[in-house]
């Protein structure tokens, strides 16, 4: 056992008797060992007696009728509260957020970038004497086309 468990645990458990035997042995063992731990514990037994030892001071009547009037005041101000309407949940979801409206905007401009990214990737089928040639992107097709002579200049057509 490291010297952080047992120190939480002497603070703890091993103090107030609550710890079970197989805890209780590991932390005699350590402290059988450790002479820093035994050291946390003869502090701790030694200050657990002072305070068993010293005077229990009672508080003036004054004190807890100020606190149970103030736990009064809050039940009272609980209970006395409106219930959340629909229509007041309603309101609320509907106030303007600024924060909100920004980020929406935000969004909807990178979805808007995204599609407009994704629409230079079309699908471009050629069929060449016969032959079908696929091309899954646009730029590729527009390579192909720079390198082919597909016969469509304007002198061809007009000549």
């Amino acid at each position: 056992m490291r010297c952080a468990q047992v120190k939480k645990l002497l603070s703890t458990d091993y103090l107030d008797g609550l710890a079970d035997q197989k805890t209780l042995q590991a932390i005699k063992d350590h402290l059988g060992v450790c002479a820093l731990c035994r050291q946390t514990e003869q502090a701790l037994v030694k200050t657990r007696v002072i305070l068993k030892n010293s005077l229990r001071l009672e508080p003036p009547a004054e004190i807890w009728e100020n606190i149970q009037s103030k736990i009064l005041q809050e039940e009272l101000s609980r209970v006395s509260q409106p219930k959340v309407s629909f229509l007041g949940w309603l309101e609320r979801l509907l106030r303007p957020k600024p924060v909100l409206a920004a980020a929406t905007i935000m969004a909807v401009m990178l979805v808007m970038a995204a599609l407009n990214f994704t629409s230079f990737r079309r699908k471009v089928v050629i069929q060449d004497n016969g032959e079908e040639t696929v091309f899954l992107y646009y730029n590729d097709y527009q390579e192909y086309a720079s390198r082919v002579d597909l016969g469509t200049d304007i002198e061809e057509y007009f000549l």
